[in-house]
């Protein structure tokens, strides 16, 4: 009977072991997507300003690249907030 609870603890702290790593690799996913992003902001509105000329063009440009800016510091403070959140296990509870 003893036998038998320890396999199921030992079971349930592996499954919330995983569930932490699974957590903390979305957390990148979403990281890597918020500079994904803020990249393409920067070189669209790079592009905007260097190969299309007049006023217009290079006002959409220079909000594209303050765009990408405050994406990548939105997507670097969320992924602080959630990476705090994960619970951390160590490798050998897996």
């Amino acid at each position: 009977m003893d036998e038998e609870k320890i396999r199921e603890e030992s079971d349930l702290l592996r499954r919330e072991a995983f569930a932490a790593l699974r957590t903390e690799l979305a957390n990148e996913r979403t990281a890597l997507a918020y500079l994904r992003t803020s990249l393409t902001f920067a070189v669209a509105g790079v592009s905007a300003i260097q190969f299309i000329a007049g006023p217009v063009s290079h006002a959409i440009g220079v909000a594209l690249c303050v765009g990408a800016i405050v994406v990548l510091v939105v997507g670097a403070m969320r992924f602080r907030s959630v990476r705090r959140r994960i619970p951390l296990f160590s490798s050998e509870s897996l």
